[in-house]
């Protein structure tokens, strides 16, 4: 599992819930309870 996708277990236990599209490996997607996106990223570099 990435650190993107246990970051975002964490959001999800908080209430957010995950969008259907991920665009990368290092972005996590994912809605607050009130419906706006927000992006958790890893950053490689």
């Amino acid at each position: 599992m990435t650190r993107a996708r246990r970051s975002g277990t964490g959001a999800v236990a908080l209430g957010a819930s995950v969008a259907g599209h991920q665009p990368r490996d290092n972005v996590r997607v994912l809605f607050d309870p009130a419906g706006h996106p927000f992006c958790l990223c890893r950053d490689d570099g």
